[in-house]
């Protein structure tokens, strides 16, 4: 099980010095815990008992003396205790943060084909799970060490007092022990399948935010309550279960501490009556064994709040799996830069989502620079997972790819990804600004540039007409706009990035005829000077390329210039048949 916590051993080392400064912080409260009870001792002993006076002084001193104690012993309790808490607020804010950073890089950094996680669940790891690593400082550090020193400390000053009672308060452990052991597996179940019911709630309601036109417009408000509620419901459950569990292990060890308290009630009244005892030592004892006990059940205690821990650093440790190893710095510094575009060439690519089923599957071709590339195929055929790959997003389970000659494996991902602007199905629109949006790749372009882009793209009319134009913020995930004005900004967004290759996957699946014949007569300047790589089912949008590539199944079945695939009796020449009928089009 310690092994599963090491990944949370670098925020500790960072906070290295405040945590020193807890530790003797929490020695000095420890200590102000063990003097607690002597004052009462004091004073029933020897300022209200038949005991003679202690080191000379009068009973109305010794009184007066107790009191004063117990003032003064509350002040520096309560002073460390302020103290404590200070520099947990310091320390303990800043470890949360560093892992909550941590996990959020992480996360940006998962690979397309690990995405397998809905946003509800890494939004409850992000912000939940995240504070284990404050518990874990609490619970398994800073409260035993002061729990430890406190419950030595209370043992070897009571056994100087009188042996027997001490040995009488240590009767309980074992058991208290025995049903810690019982319990943390429970416990810890519990507390993971709490944090899961409540991350599919969350992501429910994630999802059904984001789809709300697609709910009402089917009418299915109905079938997301009954489904809220259910879940909600199994929330409620799942709590309940967790309560239960605690409370349960609490009442055991509570049933266990007190029988130890009655035992010393009775022997300890026992040896008042008989006189082999004070009544001052049996009060102190009584206060002892309470201590001692709370302490105990604390230890004790601190391996079943680490397995219920261990639920949440299992999910952290899953998040910083899927990112997979960094590759925040390469052994080759750059790729370098050719004068028209870039080279991309694929040897024996091969990629899988799923075990034993590719995506795409021994692909090799060249592009040379400044090349136009046409992909076609039908849908899951690859043509997306082909873009991903050369942009990084995705790296080959098999065979490499390189740029200019320069294999993508042996450049940090921030210079491979400088080579490539994508366009991706989605069109990905943030709520800021149409300026932010389409800038989001190049954050220090110009406004002229940015409308530049725009006017290409076809989205500067649609724009300036907004109420602040480029300055109006957008809705979530761009509603503001219809979807054609969203890809537009998204095109517009590609090609400002100004990277040596641009990949268009179906650059005008949601434009109309117009919009497209626009974005086409533009694309020719668009593209200048840049490898171009465009993928799209409807053939108006390769219009111009040099080559296309015919996906199906993962694999290239045919490859050519338009004119000679149009000759030939292929997948291309049917696809481009069935098209010229169906959009009424003159076949060439």
């Amino acid at each position: 099980m310690i092994q599963r916590f090491a990944i949370l051993l670098p925020y500790f080392f960072q906070q290295r010095k405040r945590l020193i400064g807890i530790a003797a912080t929490t020695v000095l409260l420890s200590l102000v815990s063990i003097a607690g009870p002597w004052p009462i001792k004091l004073l029933i002993d020897y300022a209200l008992g038949d005991s003679p006076g202690l080191w000379g002084m009068s009973r109305w001193t010794l009184v007066m003396l107790s009191a004063t104690s117990v003032l003064l012993l509350y002040a520096l309790g309560a002073l460390f205790d302020l103290l404590l808490s200070w520099q947990w607020m310091a320390s303990g804010q800043r470890m949360v943060y560093g892992l909550m950073v941590d996990v959020y890089d992480r996360a940006l950094r998962v690979p397309i084909g690990k995405r397998s996680r809905n946003v509800g669940d890494l939004l409850e790891r992000m912000f939940n799970d995240t504070w284990c690593v404050y518990t874990v400082a609490t619970d398994a550090l800073i409260s035993p060490l002061q729990q430890t020193i406190t419950f030595v400390g209370i043992v070897i000053v009571a056994s100087q007092v009188d042996v027997q009672l001490t040995l009488l308060s240590l009767v309980a452990a074992p058991a208290i022990a025995a049903s810690v052991w019982w319990f943390g597996p429970r416990l810890k179940n519990r507390a993971k399948r709490g944090r899961e019911t409540r991350a599919e709630l969350t992501s429910f309601v994630h999802q059904t935010l984001t789809s709300l036109p697609l709910v009402q417009a089917n009418w299915a408000q109905s079938h997301h309550q009954k489904r809220y509620h259910a879940l909600a419901d199994e929330v409620v459950a799942t709590a309940q279960k967790a309560v239960l569990t605690n409370k349960s292990f609490g009442l055991v060890n509570g049933a266990l501490s007190e029988t130890g308290r009655a035992l010393i009630l009775l022997v300890g009244g026992i040896g008042v009556l008989q006189g082999s005892t004070t009544v001052g030592t049996l009060v102190l004892f009584m206060a002892y064994v309470r201590t001692m006990q709370k302490s105990a059940g604390k230890l004790l205690n601190t391996y079943a709040k680490l397995r219920k821990i261990e639920a949440s650093v299992e999910r952290l440790q899953e998040v910083m799996d899927d990112a997979g190893p960094s590759r925040d710095a390469g052994t080759v510094d750059h790729i370098p830069r050719a004068e028209t575009g870039a080279s991309i060439q694929l040897e024996r690519v091969t990629y899988h989502y799923l075990p034993d089923v590719p995506a795409v599957s021994e692909i090799s071709f060249r592009v040379a620079p400044g090349e136009r590339i046409g992909i076609v195929g039908q849908s899951g055929a690859g043509k997306s997972t082909l873009a991903y790959l050369i942009a990084s997003l995705a790296e080959p389970n098999e065979g490499r790819i390189t740029i200019n000659g320069v294999d993508l494996r042996k450049v940090s991902l921030s210079e491979s990804r400088k080579q490539v602007s994508i366009l991706l199905q989605d069109a990905f629109l943030l709520p800021i600004s149409v300026s932010q949006n389409i800038a989001i790749g190049r954050p220090g372009a110009t406004q002229v540039d940015i409308e530049k882009a725009a006017t290409l793209a076809g989205a500067h009319d649609f724009i300036s007409a907004l109420p602040d134009g480029y300055e109006t913020v957008l809705g979530e995930r761009g509603s503001t706009l219809s979807v054609g004005q969203q890809q537009r900004v998204a095109i517009a967004r590609a090609f400002l990035r100004d990277a040596p290759i641009i990949i268009l996957d179906e650059p005008t699946s949601a434009l109309d005829v117009g919009a497209e014949r626009a974005l086409l007569s533009n694309l020719e300047q668009l593209t200048a000077g840049k490898t171009t790589i465009i993928i799209s089912h409807r053939l108006t949008t390769l219009e111009g390329v040099d080559r296309i590539f015919v996906f199906e199944d993962g694999r290239i079945v045919e490859q050519g210039t338009p004119e000679a695939l149009r000759s030939e009796a292929g997948h291309f020449a049917t696809l481009n048949k069935a098209q010229c009928l169906t959009e009424q089009e003159a076949c060439t």
